[in-house]
């Protein structure tokens, strides 16, 4: 019998009338009461509605359906945004009535915006896919009849059980894989800037996970039994029902501020999110950090939890056999962990806490982690040994130890609390640059574990000056000075020494970590924002680094410093300047060669090379004149090379060479007749084709220039078909480079113009600055410019420098993510040297006020 279209309107009207109701006291609700009862009251919303509609929809059918809530409305985890997802089961009925009444049901949900996932199945149906598909086993462990026939349900139930017997080691076996390959999509650690609040390393799906194995694996009602096998105890079931509160109730918050499904907590999102909440921290004062302090709070012991289940059905399912392993007799190796075998360890353990540094400097030695009831035997003996391990901690600092892991197993017992407060702090410590991927105490460790891996090299191994144990140190304490206020590098260089006082470490050692600390951006600074090979910034850095021991160990801490900020951050062109640097720096150290010494050095080198090469003799002589940061930065081959390129230029005429790098970057070497505003009009149409440029080298040799970029194909960043892309790509930038250098395309109108990939609005708060900088360069006035990353940036900036009659010699370019550093070497051709602070400033000016209306109209 069909229901009339009157009917269904008043039932729409209804279900509207509900809704409307609901979402009204949900807003207000979430701060005010407890998330329990606002999941719950958002899943009976549903089910009334469930109930209302289907009496209507189902006439003459009543008896042979069942409407099954699975997902997250089985579990009764409603969010405000969360989908629906439905089980259709029935039996009986031919399969164009059950279709024409879900379409009915699904249509009237729809329309009031409500989405749901369905399926139609027959208990048949549910129990053959089960056994062949593991997903659908997963959501039948989660289903709730809802409204119909609940016999269906109950028949399904009884052969689900049945059927789930059969299929434990396989279904673990799957999750497990599934669970394993989703840590390793969020690099296995919970320290994320931006958490994904469901999917996320000791997230909410961690939870479902326990859940879905006590269940199937163990025969579980609920995952609270667990405690009755040991595998938890009562404070800790308490912390996790605490830590699930809070989860819920940040994805509750994030799903009505953003009025979408959304569970990763955005960067942006997090000081509306916590103000919204009425989330405070004594221990912070940035709303994101105290909101990340809150949500975190109970991820270790979700995460604790499940590796132990994990281990347990490991051992059930797998039976792997324990090792032997180098080192104390009390110790063995089972399933890739450090497990104590022996049953009276605790005991011996409270009178004799060396015993735990020994097992401590066993993980350091093997680089095995601690098995799950090693970890929790520690964790409940944390007092007695926290002293004794205070005293010996730099043990575990030694050379070829792996002492990244023992921090992380600190930080999993409890211990680092104790023995490093300040590290413990900062893993709550948000780096909202859209730069790090971690916050500042999971970077910490990424660091020291990078050092560990540089240790390796031979180049620096076996070095007698580097004092491993203090380098290594200095990687995790690096950036503890961070959310303190002021600069970080010298709240953390304070915190280094009280740290050096607590670990009884002798004066030229605290020294030495207080420098490294103190100075850890200093090569960054200089390598990617600055002519390292001028003379001021040469003399400079000697003082401050004044020997080759010190300069090593800063190297290795700066490469590493990169290395851990995020997978993408480390690229073969930040190592190379960054080594071009060091170099330099060590050799003037070690064996006293200056820039100038090293420069002579060269220029004898380049003249051995060019004979033959018939490059005219006064070519030869005007080598001299070339940037120093030219003749020493470059390979001489290479110059060579481009001296021929220059050479055989006839006059007027254009040459442009691309070279392929690392994918997404290209070396772009153009050759032309000199002219006014030339950079600005390669940079603007290099920005139109969605070329960023990373670093820009301007010589001249006898009014002909020789520019030479170092640029990012932003499409092929994008593309896994940079290959077959490279070539007409290439030929375009040719073209069009050619085209703006002879005037027959404008370039404004190519910026203008530009469509592509790029996104000009930025989802952070970055401010507009423009400094210039008068003392660090005997010859050139520099200019720093930071600002949001937007179209046409770079082309805006260098064609204000050309409107206001200055030259660019040197630019360095440096994007992270949204927040662009552009350094400018400038000359005034005019005076021939620096501008006058006069009109240098006229140019701050102007900058500062373009930039800024750029970006609020942008």
């Amino acid at each position: 019998m069909a229901v009339i279209d009157r009917d269904i309107e008043l039932l729409s009207r209804e279900v509207s009338r509900i809704l409307d109701q609901h979402r009204a006291w949900l807003k207000p609700k979430l701060v005010e009461e407890s998330i329990w009862e606002t999941l719950n009251a958002s899943t009976r919303v549903y089910d009334r509605i469930l109930n209302l509609c289907f009496p209507a929809l189902a006439v003459g059918m009543k008896d042979h359906i069942c409407l099954v809530a699975l997902g997250s409305f089985g579990r009764e985890e409603v969010c405000p945004h969360s989908d629906l997802d439905l089980l259709i089961l029935y039996q009986g009925l031919p399969h164009r009535k059950i279709e024409n009444f879900s379409a009915r049901l699904l249509g009237l949900l729809w329309d009031q915006k409500i989405k749901v996932g369905h399926s139609l199945r027959t208990k048949e149906e549910c129990l053959k896919l089960a056994e062949k598909d593991h997903s659908v086993l997963t959501a039948l462990l989660d289903a709730r009849p809802v409204a119909g026939n609940f016999a269906l349900f109950e028949k399904l139930t009884a052969g689900f059980e049945k059927k789930i017997k059969s299929l434990r080691k396989a279904f673990f076996l799957a999750k497990h894989q599934e669970l394993s390959a989703r840590w390793a999509k969020f690099k296995n650690v919970i320290w994320i800037t931006e958490p994904q609040i469901m999917e996320g390393v000791g997230g909410l799906r961690d939870w479902h996970h326990i859940r879905w194995f006590s269940r199937a694996c163990l025969g579980m009602k609920a995952p609270e039994e667990l405690a009755r096998i040991g595998l938890a105890t009562e404070p800790e079931l308490e912390k996790i029902r605490l830590a699930l509160a809070r989860l819920f109730k940040v994805r509750a918050g994030l799903h009505l501020l953003t009025g979408e499904k959304n569970d990763l907590m955005q960067i942006e999102l997090q000081d509306q999110l916590a103000n919204f909440l009425g989330i405070k921290s004594d221990n912070y004062q940035d709303p994101g950090d105290a909101l990340l302090e809150w949500t975190f709070a109970g991820s270790e012991t979700v995460l604790e939890l499940l590796d132990r289940l994990l281990f347990l059905l490991n051992d059930q399912f797998k039976k792997p056999k324990p090792k032997p392993i180098e080192g104390p007799s009390w110790l063995e190796q089972t399933q890739g962990c450090l497990s104590i075998k022996d049953a009276g360890f605790a005991r011996k353990l409270e009178s004799d806490p060396e015993l735990a540094v020994r097992l401590f400097m066993a993980v350091a030695q093997s680089g095995l982690p601690l098995a799950p009831r090693s970890r929790t035997l520690i964790s409940e003996k944390r007092e007695p040994i926290g002293s004794r391990l205070g005293q010996r901690i730099m043990d575990l600092f030694g050379p070829g130890l792996k002492t990244s892991l023992v921090i992380k197993e600190l930080k999993r017992v409890g211990l680092v609390k104790q023995l490093f407060p300040e590290l413990e702090r900062s893993f709550y410590l948000g780096q909202r640059d859209g730069y790090h991927s971690y916050t500042v105490g999971w970077h910490s460790i990424l660091c020291l574990s990078r050092i560990e891996r540089m240790e390796q090299e031979p180049e620096f191994g076996d070095d007698p000056e580097i004092n491993w144990p203090i380098l290594k140190l200095a990687g995790l304490v690096h950036d503890l000075g961070k959310g303190s206020g002021g600069d970080h590098q010298v709240q953390g260089a304070q915190i280094g020494l009280e740290l050096a006082q607590k670990f009884y470490l002798d004066a030229a050692s605290s020294e030495l970590l207080k420098f490294l600390i103190a100075n850890h951006l200093l090569l960054n600074h200089y390598a990617f924002r600055r002519d390292f090979y001028e003379p001021r910034a040469v003399e400079f850095l000697v003082r401050e680094i004044k020997e080759s021991a010190r300069l090593k160990m800063l190297f290795i801490l700066t490469a590493a410093d990169i290395q851990a900020v995020s997978d993408v951050s480390w690229t073969n062109w930040k190592d190379d300047l960054l080594r071009r640097i060091y170099h330099l720096l060590l050799a003037h150290l070690e064996r006293k060669e200056t820039p100038s010494k090293q420069l002579s050095d060269r220029l004898r080198e380049l003249k051995n090379l060019s004979a033959g090469k018939n490059i005219p003799e006064e070519w030869i002589k005007d080598l001299e004149k070339l940037p120093t940061r030219y003749l020493l930065g470059t390979p001489p081959e290479k110059i060579i090379d481009e001296l021929m390129m220059v050479e055989q230029r006839k006059p007027g005429e254009i040459s442009i060479r691309i070279r392929k790098l690392e994918k997404p970057r290209l070396e772009v070497i153009v050759v032309c007749d000199d002219h006014p505003g030339l950079f600005s009009e390669l940079s603007g149409a290099m920005s139109a084709l969605n070329y960023n440029i990373l670093s820009a080298e301007i010589n001249t040799i006898n009014a002909t220039v020789l520019d030479i970029f170092v640029v990012e194909d932003l499409v092929a960043d994008k593309s896994a078909e940079w290959g077959p892309e490279i070539e007409p790509r290439n030929l375009k930038l040719d073209q069009t480079l050619t085209q703006a250098l002879q005037k027959k395309i404008s370039v404004p109108e190519l910026v203008a113009k530009k469509k592509g990939i790029f996104k000009p609005r930025t989802r952070l708060q970055i401010p507009v600055e423009v400094h210039f900088d008068q003392e660090s360069s005997e010859q050139y006035t520099i200019i720093e410019v930071q600002a949001p990353d937007q179209t046409g940036l770079l082309y805006k900036i260098t064609r204000a420098i050309y409107e206001h009659g200055l030259d660019i010699q040197f630019a360095k370019i440096s994007t992270r993510a949204e927040k662009v550093f552009d350094v400018f070497y400038l000359r005034d051709p005019k005076a021939k040297g620096k501008a006058d602070d006069e009109k240098i400033s006229k140019l701050v000016k102007s900058l500062q006020i373009s930039l800024k209306s750029n970006t609020e109209s942008g």
